[in-house]
């Protein structure tokens, strides 16, 4: 197990460099991105150990287990692309908040939305690649 952590440590350590030089989270703190990477990438690991005794192989868990991670985190697209924001209340989402409080709590899911609430620079937002006619 400690290998695995060095592993996903080091990992983390480089994505989160290639984050903060190339300015890709503005205005978010490197540590908080180190964690979340981290803790991401650690639940990944665990869910693979928790599949072990249901496949032959290793290495089948824990492929399986991370297709089943990427599926899961387009659960986030449920609440992400159902949001309202022209409402003049903010932001409303038809999907109900009890649910995307337990979507939240599978890991890839909670990965996803905690990204999607990071401020990120006007370069890469959905508004800069809108094309006028």
């Amino acid at each position: 197990m400690i290998i695995y952590v060095v592993m996903i440590a080091a990992v983390t350590l480089i994505i989160t460099i290639i984050c903060w030089i190339s300015s890709v989270f503005v205005n978010c703190n490197i540590i908080f991105l180190f964690i979340l990477f981290l803790l991401y990438g650690l639940s990944i690991i665990a869910l693979s150990f928790v599949a072990v005794p249901f496949f032959e192989k290793a290495e089948i868990a824990g492929n399986v287990m991370s297709l089943a991670a990427a599926a899961l985190g387009f659960l986030y697209m449920a609440v992400t692309y159902t949001r309202d924001f022209s409402s003049r209340a903010g932001t409303v989402s038809a999907v109900p908040s009890w649910s995307q409080w337990l979507l939240a709590l599978l890991s890839p899911v909670a990965f996803t939305l905690t990204l999607d609430q990071v401020p990120m620079p006007y370069s890469l937002t959905v508004q800069s690649l809108r094309v006028s006619a």
